[in-house]
Protein backbone atom coordinates (compact mmCIF):
# COMPACT_ATOMS: atom_id res chain seq x y z
CA UNK A 1 0.00 0.00 0.00
CA UNK A 2 1.37 3.09 -1.37
CA UNK A 3 1.70 5.55 1.48
CA UNK A 4 0.59 9.93 1.11
CA UNK A 5 3.79 12.10 1.07
CA UNK A 6 3.84 14.14 3.97
CA UNK A 7 2.68 17.44 2.71
CA UNK A 8 -0.06 15.84 2.37
CA UNK A 9 -0.34 14.08 5.49
CA UNK A 10 0.06 18.01 6.90
CA UNK A 11 -2.38 19.63 4.57
CA UNK A 12 -5.34 17.83 5.12
CA UNK A 13 -5.85 17.79 8.90
CA UNK A 14 -4.26 21.53 9.27
CA UNK A 15 -7.01 22.58 6.86
CA UNK A 16 -10.05 20.26 8.30
CA UNK A 17 -9.06 21.67 11.27
CA UNK A 18 -8.87 25.65 10.35
CA UNK A 19 -12.56 24.81 8.59
CA UNK A 20 -13.74 23.86 11.51
CA UNK A 21 -12.26 26.26 13.80
CA UNK A 22 -13.27 29.12 11.34
CA UNK A 23 -17.04 27.90 10.99
CA UNK A 24 -17.29 27.57 14.94
CA UNK A 25 -16.19 31.76 14.54
CA UNK A 26 -18.51 32.05 11.67
CA UNK A 27 -21.85 30.82 13.31
CA UNK A 28 -20.57 32.62 16.48
CA UNK A 29 -19.91 35.93 14.69
CA UNK A 30 -23.71 35.03 12.63
CA UNK A 31 -25.59 35.08 15.67
CA UNK A 32 -23.93 38.29 17.08
CA UNK A 33 -24.77 40.53 14.03
CA UNK A 34 -28.25 38.81 14.28
CA UNK A 35 -28.55 39.67 17.55
CA UNK A 36 -27.47 42.89 17.32
CA UNK A 37 -29.52 43.82 13.92
CA UNK A 38 -33.01 42.26 15.64
CA UNK A 39 -32.02 44.33 18.73
CA UNK A 40 -31.83 47.54 16.57
CA UNK A 41 -35.07 47.00 15.00
CA UNK A 42 -37.10 46.41 18.13
CA UNK A 43 -35.48 49.75 19.37
CA UNK A 44 -36.86 51.00 15.87
CA UNK A 45 -40.11 49.50 16.83
CA UNK A 46 -40.15 50.60 20.08
CA UNK A 47 -39.75 54.34 19.09
CA UNK A 48 -42.57 53.84 16.77
CA UNK A 49 -44.84 52.23 18.91
CA UNK A 50 -44.54 55.27 20.82
CA UNK A 51 -44.98 57.73 18.34
CA UNK A 52 -41.68 59.05 18.47
CA UNK A 53 -40.01 59.48 14.97
CA UNK A 54 -36.67 58.91 14.06
CA UNK A 55 -33.87 61.77 14.46
CA UNK A 56 -30.76 61.99 12.44
CA UNK A 57 -28.01 62.63 14.44
CA UNK A 58 -26.99 66.33 16.13
CA UNK A 59 -30.92 67.37 15.97
CA UNK A 60 -32.55 69.06 18.77
CA UNK A 61 -29.63 71.37 19.33
CA UNK A 62 -27.23 68.70 21.48
CA UNK A 63 -24.65 66.48 20.35
CA UNK A 64 -26.14 62.73 18.92
CA UNK A 65 -26.27 60.27 21.53
CA UNK A 66 -25.25 56.65 20.81
CA UNK A 67 -28.49 55.42 20.64
CA UNK A 68 -29.56 58.20 17.86
CA UNK A 69 -26.59 56.65 16.37
CA UNK A 70 -28.56 53.48 16.31
CA UNK A 71 -32.12 54.25 15.75
CA UNK A 72 -30.51 56.51 12.71
CA UNK A 73 -28.54 53.09 10.93
CA UNK A 74 -31.33 51.50 11.76
CA UNK A 75 -34.23 53.55 10.01
CA UNK A 76 -31.32 53.84 6.93
CA UNK A 77 -31.64 49.89 6.72
CA UNK A 78 -35.08 49.21 7.39
CA UNK A 79 -38.40 50.32 5.50
CA UNK A 80 -41.11 52.79 7.55
CA UNK A 81 -42.64 51.06 10.39
CA UNK A 82 -46.72 49.87 9.91
CA UNK A 83 -48.88 50.00 13.01
CA UNK A 84 -52.40 48.45 13.13
CA UNK A 85 -54.99 47.57 16.00
CA UNK A 86 -55.75 43.62 16.35
CA UNK A 87 -59.17 42.77 18.71
CA UNK A 88 -58.56 40.13 21.30
CA UNK A 89 -60.67 37.79 19.00
CA UNK A 90 -57.69 38.75 15.93
CA UNK A 91 -60.27 41.42 13.69
CA UNK A 92 -58.43 43.89 12.47
CA UNK A 93 -59.70 47.02 13.64
CA UNK A 94 -57.67 49.71 11.13
CA UNK A 95 -58.44 49.89 7.75
CA UNK A 96 -57.59 46.71 5.55
CA UNK A 97 -55.27 48.68 3.43
CA UNK A 98 -53.28 49.43 6.21
CA UNK A 99 -52.02 45.49 6.76
CA UNK A 100 -49.63 43.51 5.49
CA UNK A 101 -50.81 40.40 7.25
CA UNK A 102 -53.12 37.64 6.52
CA UNK A 103 -56.30 37.04 8.91
CA UNK A 104 -54.32 33.90 10.48
CA UNK A 105 -51.35 36.00 11.15
CA UNK A 106 -53.24 38.35 13.38
CA UNK A 107 -54.96 35.90 15.04
CA UNK A 108 -51.64 34.41 15.93
CA UNK A 109 -50.35 37.78 16.58
CA UNK A 110 -53.61 38.76 19.07
CA UNK A 111 -52.80 36.39 21.33
CA UNK A 112 -49.16 37.15 22.21
CA UNK A 113 -47.21 40.45 23.41
CA UNK A 114 -43.53 41.62 23.24
CA UNK A 115 -41.71 41.25 20.31
CA UNK A 116 -41.88 38.36 17.87
CA UNK A 117 -41.20 37.42 14.65
CA UNK A 118 -43.54 35.69 11.63
CA UNK A 119 -43.10 34.51 7.94
CA UNK A 120 -46.25 35.55 6.48
CA UNK A 121 -44.64 37.59 5.21
CA UNK A 122 -41.36 38.28 6.96
CA UNK A 123 -42.03 41.22 9.78
CA UNK A 124 -40.51 41.80 12.84
CA UNK A 125 -43.55 42.66 15.52
CA UNK A 126 -43.98 44.43 18.31
CA UNK A 127 -47.15 43.77 20.14
CA UNK A 128 -48.60 46.06 23.15
CA UNK A 129 -52.14 45.28 24.95
CA UNK A 130 -54.42 47.99 25.26
CA UNK A 131 -57.03 48.38 28.18
CA UNK A 132 -60.49 47.19 26.26
CA UNK A 133 -58.85 43.68 25.31
CA UNK A 134 -57.25 45.13 21.96
CA UNK A 135 -53.30 45.00 21.06
CA UNK A 136 -51.45 47.78 19.04
CA UNK A 137 -49.20 45.88 16.57
CA UNK A 138 -46.05 47.81 15.32
CA UNK A 139 -43.70 45.88 12.63
CA UNK A 140 -41.09 46.60 10.27
CA UNK A 141 -40.39 44.39 7.59
CA UNK A 142 -37.09 41.94 7.22
CA UNK A 143 -36.19 42.09 3.49
CA UNK A 144 -33.21 44.55 4.34
CA UNK A 145 -32.19 42.58 7.36
CA UNK A 146 -32.12 39.18 5.50
CA UNK A 147 -30.52 41.06 2.74
CA UNK A 148 -27.47 42.20 5.63
CA UNK A 149 -27.33 38.76 6.77
CA UNK A 150 -26.93 37.32 3.44
CA UNK A 151 -24.53 39.89 2.38
CA UNK A 152 -22.42 39.60 6.12
CA UNK A 153 -22.22 35.42 5.50
CA UNK A 154 -21.10 35.75 1.89
CA UNK A 155 -18.43 37.98 3.53
CA UNK A 156 -17.57 35.32 5.67
CA UNK A 157 -17.89 32.69 3.17
CA UNK A 158 -15.29 34.69 0.93
CA UNK A 159 -12.89 35.53 4.10
CA UNK A 160 -13.22 32.02 4.80
CA UNK A 161 -12.05 30.78 1.45
CA UNK A 162 -9.19 33.22 0.75
CA UNK A 163 -7.87 32.04 4.77
CA UNK A 164 -7.57 28.46 3.52
CA UNK A 165 -6.38 28.90 0.12
CA UNK A 166 -3.43 30.95 2.36
CA UNK A 167 -3.24 28.42 5.08
CA UNK A 168 -2.69 26.12 1.88
CA UNK A 169 -0.17 27.45 0.48
CA UNK A 170 1.71 28.40 3.45
CA UNK A 171 1.57 24.23 4.50
CA UNK A 172 2.76 23.31 0.75
CA UNK A 173 5.62 25.52 1.05
CA UNK A 174 6.88 24.94 4.25
CA UNK A 175 6.34 21.14 3.77
CA UNK A 176 8.22 21.60 0.51
CA UNK A 177 11.04 23.10 1.92
CA UNK A 178 11.17 20.61 5.44
CA UNK A 179 10.64 17.84 3.42
CA UNK A 180 13.45 18.67 0.15
CA UNK A 181 16.69 17.60 2.72
CA UNK A 182 15.01 14.41 3.39
CA UNK A 183 14.40 13.52 -0.20
CA UNK A 184 17.87 14.18 -0.87
CA UNK A 185 18.78 12.03 1.84
CA UNK A 186 16.34 9.23 0.92
CA UNK A 187 18.07 9.56 -2.85
CA UNK A 188 21.48 9.23 -1.38
CA UNK A 189 20.05 6.24 0.88
CA UNK A 190 18.45 4.40 -1.71
CA UNK A 191 21.91 4.63 -3.89
CA UNK A 192 24.13 3.40 -1.08
CA UNK A 193 21.51 0.81 -0.83
CA UNK A 194 22.35 -0.11 -4.27
CA UNK A 195 26.03 -0.35 -3.50
CA UNK A 196 27.35 2.89 -3.65
CA UNK A 197 28.90 2.57 -0.13
CA UNK A 198 31.33 5.49 -0.36
CA UNK A 199 29.01 7.81 -1.18
CA UNK A 200 28.19 10.44 2.19
CA UNK A 201 24.71 11.36 2.99
CA UNK A 202 26.25 14.59 3.82
CA UNK A 203 24.29 17.40 6.07
CA UNK A 204 21.81 19.64 4.27
CA UNK A 205 20.69 22.42 4.61
CA UNK A 206 17.96 22.91 6.90
CA UNK A 207 16.46 22.30 10.40
CA UNK A 208 18.76 21.21 13.28
CA UNK A 209 16.46 18.00 13.25
CA UNK A 210 17.37 17.19 9.57
CA UNK A 211 21.00 18.23 10.06
CA UNK A 212 21.32 15.54 13.47
CA UNK A 213 19.51 12.98 11.28
CA UNK A 214 22.14 13.18 8.16
CA UNK A 215 25.22 13.47 10.67
CA UNK A 216 23.41 10.02 12.41
CA UNK A 217 23.25 8.11 9.18
CA UNK A 218 26.61 9.48 8.16
CA UNK A 219 27.98 7.86 11.56
CA UNK A 220 25.54 4.69 10.76
CA UNK A 221 27.43 4.34 7.61
CA UNK A 222 30.69 4.72 8.59
CA UNK A 223 30.11 1.66 11.42
CA UNK A 224 28.34 0.12 8.28
CA UNK A 225 31.50 0.21 5.99
CA UNK A 226 33.61 -0.56 8.65
CA UNK A 227 31.65 -4.11 9.69
CA UNK A 228 31.49 -4.59 5.65
CA UNK A 229 35.25 -3.99 5.37
CA UNK A 230 36.13 -5.94 8.91
CA UNK A 231 33.72 -9.10 7.59
CA UNK A 232 35.63 -8.59 3.88
CA UNK A 233 38.89 -9.14 6.41
CA UNK A 234 37.34 -11.74 8.24
CA UNK A 235 36.06 -14.08 5.17
CA UNK A 236 39.70 -13.09 3.51
CA UNK A 237 41.64 -14.45 6.46
CA UNK A 238 39.70 -17.69 7.05
CA UNK A 239 40.41 -18.23 3.19
CA UNK A 240 44.06 -18.01 3.96
CA UNK A 241 43.76 -20.01 6.82
CA UNK A 242 42.10 -22.60 4.71
CA UNK A 243 44.46 -22.21 2.26
CA UNK A 244 47.20 -22.56 4.85
CA UNK A 245 45.90 -25.18 6.39
CA UNK A 246 45.78 -27.46 3.06
CA UNK A 247 49.17 -26.71 2.56
CA UNK A 248 50.43 -26.95 6.11
CA UNK A 249 47.96 -30.74 5.15
CA UNK A 250 49.64 -31.53 1.94
CA UNK A 251 53.25 -30.85 3.72
CA UNK A 252 52.79 -33.16 6.80
CA UNK A 253 51.69 -35.42 4.57
CA UNK A 254 54.83 -35.19 1.74
CA UNK A 255 57.01 -35.28 4.80
CA UNK A 256 55.52 -38.49 6.45
CA UNK A 257 55.17 -40.00 3.22
CA UNK A 258 59.05 -41.04 2.57
CA UNK A 259 60.05 -42.65 6.12
CA UNK A 260 56.22 -44.19 6.09
CA UNK A 261 56.88 -45.56 2.32
CA UNK A 262 60.38 -47.09 3.60
CA UNK A 263 59.86 -48.45 6.78
CA UNK A 264 56.61 -50.09 4.47
CA UNK A 265 59.26 -51.31 1.81
CA UNK A 266 61.55 -52.85 4.04
CA UNK A 267 58.59 -54.82 6.13
CA UNK A 268 57.34 -55.92 2.86
CA UNK A 269 61.32 -57.40 1.90
CA UNK A 270 61.30 -59.04 5.08
CA UNK A 271 58.08 -60.59 4.88
CA UNK A 272 58.85 -61.37 1.27
CA UNK A 273 61.95 -63.48 1.98
CA UNK A 274 64.12 -60.91 0.14
CA UNK A 275 66.81 -60.08 3.11
CA UNK A 276 68.65 -63.36 3.16
CA UNK A 277 71.41 -61.81 1.62
CA UNK A 278 74.58 -62.17 4.12
CA UNK A 279 74.40 -58.27 5.46
CA UNK A 280 70.93 -57.21 3.76
CA UNK A 281 68.97 -57.32 6.89
CA UNK A 282 71.53 -55.77 9.18
CA UNK A 283 71.34 -52.91 6.40
CA UNK A 284 67.34 -53.26 6.44
CA UNK A 285 67.50 -52.51 10.49
CA UNK A 286 70.06 -49.85 10.03
CA UNK A 287 67.77 -47.85 7.57
CA UNK A 288 64.33 -48.56 8.99
CA UNK A 289 65.92 -47.38 12.84
CA UNK A 290 67.11 -44.20 10.53
CA UNK A 291 64.13 -43.85 9.09
CA UNK A 292 62.05 -43.99 12.55
CA UNK A 293 64.46 -41.34 13.89
CA UNK A 294 63.77 -39.19 10.81
CA UNK A 295 59.98 -39.74 11.55
CA UNK A 296 60.56 -39.45 15.48
CA UNK A 297 61.86 -36.14 15.25
CA UNK A 298 59.69 -34.55 12.20
CA UNK A 299 56.61 -35.48 14.66
CA UNK A 300 58.76 -33.64 17.49
CA UNK A 301 59.03 -30.48 15.45
CA UNK A 302 55.62 -30.70 14.72
CA UNK A 303 54.27 -31.10 18.02
CA UNK A 304 56.54 -28.12 19.02
CA UNK A 305 55.15 -25.53 16.37
CA UNK A 306 51.76 -26.69 17.85
CA UNK A 307 52.37 -25.13 21.03
CA UNK A 308 50.03 -22.43 21.22
CA UNK A 309 49.57 -22.14 25.50
CA UNK A 310 52.54 -20.11 27.58
CA UNK A 311 55.11 -21.78 28.96
CA UNK A 312 55.24 -21.31 33.17
CA UNK A 313 58.80 -23.16 32.70
CA UNK A 314 61.02 -20.26 34.74
CA UNK A 315 64.25 -18.37 33.07
CA UNK A 316 67.02 -17.54 33.66
CA UNK A 317 70.39 -15.38 32.89
CA UNK A 318 72.97 -16.55 30.72
CA UNK A 319 75.64 -15.35 28.27
CA UNK A 320 74.22 -15.55 24.55
CA UNK A 321 77.66 -15.47 23.16
CA UNK A 322 78.27 -18.68 25.58
CA UNK A 323 75.29 -20.87 23.99
CA UNK A 324 76.70 -19.50 20.02
CA UNK A 325 80.25 -20.48 20.87
CA UNK A 326 78.50 -24.01 21.59
CA UNK A 327 76.50 -23.70 18.80
CA UNK A 328 79.31 -22.86 16.07
CA UNK A 329 81.06 -26.16 17.33
CA UNK A 330 78.57 -28.40 16.64
CA UNK A 331 77.99 -26.67 13.51
CA UNK A 332 81.84 -26.95 12.71
CA UNK A 333 81.20 -30.86 13.53
CA UNK A 334 78.24 -31.51 11.45
CA UNK A 335 79.57 -29.21 8.20
CA UNK A 336 83.35 -29.31 8.22
CA UNK A 337 83.75 -28.30 5.14
CA UNK A 338 81.75 -25.04 6.21
CA UNK A 339 84.03 -21.97 8.02
CA UNK A 340 81.75 -21.06 10.97
CA UNK A 341 83.15 -18.34 13.12
CA UNK A 342 82.01 -16.02 15.97
CA UNK A 343 82.63 -12.50 16.18
CA UNK A 344 81.23 -10.58 19.85
CA UNK A 345 82.20 -6.89 19.88
CA UNK A 346 83.99 -5.66 22.22
CA UNK A 347 81.68 -3.63 24.65
CA UNK A 348 79.11 -6.19 23.80
CA UNK A 349 76.47 -6.90 26.72
CA UNK A 350 75.31 -10.87 26.06
CA UNK A 351 73.35 -11.66 29.25
CA UNK A 352 69.80 -12.48 28.14
CA UNK A 353 66.74 -14.35 30.44
CA UNK A 354 65.43 -16.96 28.82
CA UNK A 355 66.13 -20.74 28.42
CA UNK A 356 69.30 -21.59 27.04
CA UNK A 357 68.10 -24.30 25.50
CA UNK A 358 65.87 -23.28 23.73
CA UNK A 359 68.18 -20.36 22.63
CA UNK A 360 70.39 -22.98 21.29
CA UNK A 361 68.46 -25.03 19.63
CA UNK A 362 67.33 -21.68 17.28
CA UNK A 363 70.61 -20.52 17.32
CA UNK A 364 71.72 -24.09 15.76
CA UNK A 365 68.24 -24.03 13.08
CA UNK A 366 69.25 -20.45 11.79
CA UNK A 367 73.57 -21.64 11.92
CA UNK A 368 71.94 -25.02 10.22
CA UNK A 369 70.20 -22.85 7.55
CA UNK A 370 73.04 -20.71 6.67
CA UNK A 371 75.69 -23.42 6.22
CA UNK A 372 73.24 -25.48 4.10
CA UNK A 373 73.02 -22.31 1.89
CA UNK A 374 76.60 -21.08 2.28
CA UNK A 375 78.40 -21.01 -1.10
CA UNK A 376 81.49 -23.57 -0.75
CA UNK A 377 84.21 -22.06 0.94
CA UNK A 378 82.53 -18.90 2.17
CA UNK A 379 82.35 -18.84 6.20
CA UNK A 380 79.03 -18.75 8.09
CA UNK A 381 79.12 -15.50 10.57
CA UNK A 382 77.63 -15.14 13.63
CA UNK A 383 78.36 -11.24 14.66
CA UNK A 384 77.14 -9.99 18.19
CA UNK A 385 76.78 -6.40 19.23
CA UNK A 386 74.86 -4.85 22.14
CA UNK A 387 72.53 -1.65 22.45
CA UNK A 388 71.84 -0.05 26.07
CA UNK A 389 68.55 -2.37 26.11
CA UNK A 390 69.21 -5.34 23.04
CA UNK A 391 71.48 -8.10 22.02
CA UNK A 392 71.18 -7.65 18.26
CA UNK A 393 72.75 -11.75 16.48
CA UNK A 394 73.24 -11.39 12.75
CA UNK A 395 73.88 -14.97 11.20
CA UNK A 396 75.27 -14.59 7.94
CA UNK A 397 75.59 -16.69 4.97
CA UNK A 398 77.16 -15.81 1.53
CA UNK A 399 74.60 -18.34 -0.45
CA UNK A 400 72.02 -17.58 -2.78
CA UNK A 401 70.14 -15.32 -0.92
CA UNK A 402 66.05 -14.60 -0.07
CA UNK A 403 63.86 -12.50 -2.31
CA UNK A 404 62.48 -10.04 -0.43
CA UNK A 405 59.16 -10.51 -1.45
CA UNK A 406 59.64 -14.19 0.35
CA UNK A 407 61.29 -12.80 3.07
CA UNK A 408 58.29 -13.08 5.41
CA UNK A 409 57.29 -16.60 4.43
CA UNK A 410 60.25 -18.22 4.99
CA UNK A 411 59.39 -18.75 8.49
CA UNK A 412 56.10 -20.65 7.61
CA UNK A 413 56.82 -24.16 8.14
CA UNK A 414 57.01 -26.52 5.46
CA UNK A 415 58.11 -23.51 3.20
CA UNK A 416 60.38 -23.69 0.53
CA UNK A 417 61.77 -21.20 -2.07
CA UNK A 418 61.75 -24.31 -4.49
CA UNK A 419 58.48 -25.87 -4.16
CA UNK A 420 59.61 -28.90 -6.37
CA UNK A 421 62.86 -29.73 -4.74
CA UNK A 422 62.46 -33.38 -3.08
CA UNK A 423 62.79 -32.88 0.66
CA UNK A 424 64.46 -36.05 1.24
CA UNK A 425 66.86 -34.92 -1.10
CA UNK A 426 67.26 -31.53 -0.14
CA UNK A 427 67.91 -31.36 3.21
CA UNK A 428 65.08 -31.02 6.16
CA UNK A 429 61.45 -30.78 6.47
CA UNK A 430 61.76 -27.11 6.17
CA UNK A 431 60.49 -26.14 10.13
CA UNK A 432 64.12 -25.30 11.36
CA UNK A 433 63.28 -21.78 10.46
CA UNK A 434 59.29 -21.97 11.85
CA UNK A 435 60.60 -23.43 15.30
CA UNK A 436 63.59 -20.60 15.41
CA UNK A 437 60.76 -17.76 15.03
CA UNK A 438 59.13 -19.30 17.47
CA UNK A 439 61.41 -19.61 19.92
CA UNK A 440 62.76 -15.91 19.33
CA UNK A 441 59.37 -14.59 19.64
CA UNK A 442 58.47 -16.53 22.83
CA UNK A 443 61.07 -15.06 24.51
CA UNK A 444 59.90 -11.50 23.05
CA UNK A 445 62.54 -11.02 21.08
CA UNK A 446 62.03 -10.40 16.81
CA UNK A 447 64.07 -11.83 14.26
CA UNK A 448 64.08 -10.52 10.40
CA UNK A 449 66.13 -11.00 7.45
CA UNK A 450 68.37 -8.57 5.62
CA UNK A 451 70.27 -8.71 1.92
CA UNK A 452 74.30 -10.00 2.44
CA UNK A 453 76.18 -7.72 0.59
CA UNK A 454 78.08 -9.32 -2.08
CA UNK A 455 75.13 -11.86 -1.87
CA UNK A 456 73.65 -14.24 0.72
CA UNK A 457 71.26 -14.02 3.28
CA UNK A 458 71.60 -12.47 7.53
CA UNK A 459 69.16 -13.60 9.48
CA UNK A 460 68.81 -10.63 12.59
CA UNK A 461 68.00 -11.64 15.99
CA UNK A 462 67.21 -8.84 18.38
CA UNK A 463 66.21 -9.86 22.02
CA UNK A 464 66.18 -8.08 25.23
CA UNK A 465 68.80 -7.25 27.68
CA UNK A 466 68.27 -9.44 30.88
CA UNK A 467 68.47 -7.46 34.40
CA UNK A 468 71.50 -7.28 37.03
CA UNK A 469 69.82 -10.44 39.25
CA UNK A 470 68.36 -13.85 37.43
CA UNK A 471 65.07 -13.11 36.64
CA UNK A 472 62.17 -15.74 36.53
CA UNK A 473 59.50 -14.74 33.90
CA UNK A 474 56.75 -16.21 31.77
CA UNK A 475 57.63 -16.63 28.24
CA UNK A 476 55.16 -15.01 25.47
CA UNK A 477 52.75 -17.64 23.59
CA UNK A 478 54.14 -19.66 21.29
CA UNK A 479 52.70 -19.06 17.94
Amino acid sequence: MRRPPLRWLMLVPTLLTVTIGFGAFAVYIDNVERSNLIADIDDELARAERGAEPRAPGDAGGPPVEEDVAATDAVDDVAPPVQVVVSGGGELLTPPGESPFSDETLREISVRSGTLTVDDPRYRVLVTPLDDGAVVVTALPLDRFDESINDFRQTLLGGGAVILVLVAGMIWLLTTLAVRPVTRMATTATRIAGGELQRDVDAPAGSLETAELAQALDLMLVRLRGTIDDSERAALSASEARDAMRRFLADVSHELRTPLTALKGYSDLYAGGMLDEPGALDRAMTRIGAESERLNGLVTDMLQLAREAPTTEPTESFDATGVIEVVAADLRAAHPDVDVLVEVAPSACTTIAGQPSRFHQAMLNLGSNACAHATTGTPVHFAVISTETDIIVRVIDHGQGIDPSEADRVFLPFYRSEPGRERNNGGGAGLGLAIASQIIERHNGTITIEQTPGGGATFVVTMRLADASPARRTLGPEK
